[in-house]
């Protein structure tokens, strides 16, 4: 909820999200922490959404409600969600001047992630897709809490001769290092609109996400978005092969995705292009700026 709303009208509440559930059939490979966080996480936005009266004022007296992602919309009560539109807050700002520079076709392929180190970031799955795919190798921008669980699990599945661990960086170095990989591996279990997606694109890297979430409305038209169904092996499986065939793509130079659309000088455009003929409620809860 907002105080906003409490202020008059126009009022526009967003962009809001934290309404994307983890795939709960991969919870138990989260580890004891990461399963009951979950869990936890979930019961308390339960709970949240009937009982925090400034949230339902909020939603209430909102003329317009900015969504990261179609779940978060999908979560709100129904008599709100016609004047929802999707909107992500992720942006690329003006200083991101690095460029991907395409690797030769006899080098060994590189998959690189970024990002904080929590169970739901999904790691363990890269780490089973490595497993499939053994002439690659791993690069791993971040640090966190399941790190130790991860370089474990990374010994146990023999891995661990082809993943880099490289700690936390510099937004330039994480950049650079995205730049000179092949793809941008993110099979995060619930991501609102995540930047590193679109900073991802912005230096011309393909990448390869789970259908759910932000990722899936920022990874553009080279982006691949896998399907979440299955048991690891399965999803695993999806995953690499979504690698392999982005890997061809672009080594073979068959790329031509542009991320001008996340600038934030064209997504501050989109903004007020939409609030200028969206003074009264939208009804029309499926419709998404343009970000391809």
């Amino acid at each position: 909820g907002s105080l906003a709303a409490l202020a008059g009208r126009p009022f526009v509440y967003g962009p809001v999200g934290g309404c994307v559930d983890p795939v709960w059939r991969l919870v138990p490979h989260l580890g004891l922490d990461g399963a009951a966080y979950e869990v936890g996480r979930v019961i308390g936005r339960g709970a949240a959404r009937y009982l925090n009266p400034l949230a339902r004022v909020s939603w209430g007296q909102a003329d317009v409600i900015l969504a990261q992602n179609a779940e978060t919309r999908d979560w709100l009560p129904r008599r709100h969600r016609g004047k929802t539109t999707l909107f992500p807050n992720a942006i690329i700002t003006g200083d991101i001047s690095v460029a991907a520079s395409v690797r030769g076709r006899t080098d060994p392929p590189v998959a690189v992630f970024a990002g904080r180190l929590e169970p739901w970031k999904g790691l363990f799955l890269c780490l089973q897709v490595l497993k499939l795919l053994p002439d690659w190798r791993f690069v791993v921008c971040g640090g966190g809490r399941d790190e130790v669980r991860m370089r474990h699990l990374a010994k146990r599945l023999g891995v661990d001769d082809r993943v880099e661990w490289l700690g936390w960086l510099t937004h330039e170095q994480v950049l650079r290092q995205v730049a000179e990989a092949d793809v941008f591996l993110f099979p995060s279990l619930r991501e609102e609109a995540g930047a590193v997606i679109a900073e991802a694109r912005a230096v011309g890297l393909p990448i390869v996400c789970f259908a759910r979430g932000g990722p899936p409305l920022l990874a553009g038209p080279e982006g691949v978005c896998v399907d979440d169904s299955g048991d690891v092996q399965a999803i695993s499986k999806r995953l690499a092969d979504a690698m392999v065939r982005s890997l061809i793509r672009r080594r073979g130079g068959d790329m031509d995705g542009k991320p001008e659309p996340l600038h934030l000088a064209r997504r501050a455009d989109a903004l007020r292009d939409m609030l200028a003929t969206e003074v009264q409620p939208s009804q029309d809860p499926g419709r998404v700026p343009e970000l391809a």
